[in-house]
């Protein structure tokens, strides 16, 4: 099949963007700590953890969506497990209640694990309110519907088709409150695929595009994003659904190639390396990537993973890295 996208140089480029939760800066985690143990206020922490959000957002020089870092996040489930109806709150006070500290994958970094124990559910302003207000083209990241029926614990649903739906539903319920707030663009993130692909035991589930394809939203691009997933599988995945860009990782799949009509986001910049890549390699990445793949024509590029597992320092080096690439 003859490539769809020989365009002028930079021509099919729409920017870069995030790939996920980004990391704190040192005072920022000390200022945290000591919030945690009842020697510093949720002001103290709130100010930090603002003062390295707009380090970030600065950095994001011309990205084309730009993120605060979440930062306040504290992982990727928190929020909605403590904002969504369906979620256990255990006896344990703070947030202990939430659940049990769970390794996340292979990393040497946590989160906890909440237990489903009622339906989910949403008046769809949560999502907002656990959100800074972006410039109009702001970007949140959630778990993608497949990644989050592995992340939870499940007394509640008989399957994982009808627990994967409802979640689905809370999440676009909540788009029309982030879009209110600023926001443009949803990134989903899958990273339950490439962690079973390594293990040879993932399958698709049959109804992995219909649970994508219900978080649409009016006024939001949507993307699923699938960290260290073998990218000719992630694509046939993200084809089942109606959503708008597919990210996959160029950094561990350097000879794969592309075949879908969406908009591409390629990983070119490592997200668990604490060295800070070489413009001229990660542009020659883009540029192979590019020059095999059939879709849409248009592309982003941003990190294969997100930015936590690195120093808040690099990461900015590592941003600033992406913003000055301005296609091939």
């Amino acid at each position: 099949m003859a490539s769809k996208n020989r365009n002028p140089q930079g021509a099919g480029y729409l920017g870069a963007m995030l790939a996920g939760i980004s990391s704190r800066s040192a005072a920022t985690s000390k200022v945290h700590r000591s919030y945690r143990d009842g020697n510093a206020s949720e002001s103290d922490f709130k100010d930090a953890v603002e003062k390295d959000s707009r380090e970030l957002v600065s950095a994001q020089k011309g990205f084309a969506y730009v993120s605060q870092g979440q930062l306040d996040w504290l992982d990727i489930l928190r929020p909605i497990t403590k904002a969504f109806s369906g979620f256990a709150s255990r006896s344990s006070s703070g947030e202990d209640a939430v659940g049990p500290v769970t390794r996340w994958f292979r990393t040497n970094t946590f989160y906890r694990k909440p237990s489903v124990n009622g339906r989910i559910s949403c008046n769809g302003a949560e999502l907002a309110e656990a959100m800074p207000s972006a410039a109009g083209n702001g970007i949140a990241f959630l778990p993608a519907p497949y990644s989050f029926t592995k992340l939870v614990e499940n007394t509640f649903y008989g399957d994982e088709k009808s627990l994967a739906m409802d979640y689905s539903a809370a999440i676009s319920r909540s788009l029309p409150g982030l879009h209110g707030k600023g926001y443009r663009c949803t990134l989903l993130l899958d990273h339950y695929v490439g962690y079973e692909q390594s293990r040879g035991t993932f399958t698709a589930p049959s109804w992995f595009g219909a649970s994508v394809s219900a978080i649409k939203s009016d006024g939001m691009k949507i993307g699923i994003h699938f960290p260290m997933a073998e990218a000719s599988q992630a694509i046939l995945l993200a084809n089942s659904s109606d959503a708008d860009i597919v990210g996959i990782d160029a950094v561990f799949n350097g000879e794969a190639t592309i075949n879908t009509e969406k908009d591409l986001l390629l990983g070119v910049v490592d997200g668990s390396r604490v060295g800070v890549e070489d413009k001229s390699m990660v542009e020659k990445t883009v540029k192979e990537f590019i020059g095999r793949s059939n879709f849409s024509g248009r592309y982003y590029i941003g990190p294969n993973d997100r930015l936590y597992a690195v120093p808040f320092d690099v990461a900015l080096q590592k941003i600033d890295l992406l913003s000055g690439i301005k296609g091939v």
